[in-house]
């Protein structure tokens, strides 16, 4: 079992933190703000509370947690890498190209791992959607259609848009052409197209100012074939039938199993981090504010 630290407790700090626990020992919370200390004493009385996180990074733990601001994640993932440190690090892990790539750089010579949060990658569900995909050749588009309220503080494209285009990299392969349809990055909806081989392409809407019921939808048609993604539950419907598949297992669940599996590995594999790099390059040039 891993011991583990975690920089930054904001709301998905503190989901993040209650799944590594099951999983590894959590020895340090970096966090500022009496509210989240009182919620750590509350919950994890065990886990030392500090403001440090350089004495933290000198300590004897394995590796680190960061679920800060995207503006803090390079630097602090440099940090923890430096000092020797696996890193599990909240998306975007940068803002450039040349900075992942630092990164990665970084994290290879010390043979450490280095993983981004793609949480939806590891949602069972999605998994059976991308195989269908692959089965079903004649599937041509995907739709991505987020609706919910909140996040106004976060940049749309690297806290939202980011997602959908790591997922739509999943079934498709790297884009071709990829453009902002409407919207802006400072603004509360965008319309993204993305464009692949095989004129396979994937129009993606996000509105962050939704009244409604929260929504998250992934939907694809094919001959006879309709397959619908939504809030982790996939949805196949056929001329003769139609089938529910419901995951065993939570994708925050199987991500934290697998970053924990990567740092025993003796020979690191960094897929993960590169599909990363690869998405803050598509993001950097055609969707962030110049």
């Amino acid at each position: 079992m891993a011991k583990l630290a975690i920089v930054g407790l904001g709301k998905w700090g503190k989901i993040l933190l209650s799944e590594f626990s099951k999983h590894n020992e959590i020895i340090y919370a970096v966090t500022k703000g009496d509210e989240n200390k009182s919620w750590l004493k509350e919950n994890f009385p065990q886990i030392i509370h500090t403001t440090d996180l350089e004495s933290v990074l000198n300590s004897d733990i394995d590796g680190i947690i960061i679920a800060t601001p995207p503006s803090l994640h390079y630097q602090q993932s440099k940090s923890s890498l430096a000092k020797g440190k696996h890193v599990f690090v909240e998306k975007p892990p940068a803002k450039s190209a040349k900075e992942a790539e630092e990164l990665l750089k970084l994290a290879k010579r010390k043979n450490l791992t280095l993983f981004v949060d793609h949480v939806f990658l590891f949602d069972e569900a999605f998994i059976r959607f991308k195989k269908i995909l692959q089965k079903e050749q004649g599937v041509k588009k995907v739709t991505f259609k987020w609706l919910k309220w909140g996040s106004f503080e976060d940049d749309i494209v690297w806290n939202l848009l980011y997602h959908d285009i790591c997922l739509a990299k999943s079934l498709f392969g790297d884009p071709i052409y990829s453009k902002r349809v409407s919207g802006s990055q400072n603004g509360n909806k965008i319309h993204a197209r993305l464009e692949f081989l095989n004129k396979k392409r994937a129009e993606i809407f996000i509105n962050r100012k939704f009244k409604g019921e929260k929504t998250k939808i992934i939907s694809a048609e094919a001959k006879n074939l309709s397959i619908v993604w939504e809030k982790g539950t996939l949805y196949i419907k056929s001329k003769r039938k139609e089938d529910i598949f419901l995951p065993k297992a939570s994708p925050l669940t199987n991500i934290c199993k697998e970053f924990s599996r990567q740092i025993g590995l003796e020979n690191k594999n960094y897929e993960n981090f590169l599909q990363a790099n690869e998405i803050i390059s598509i993001l950097g040039k055609q969707f962030a504010k110049r």
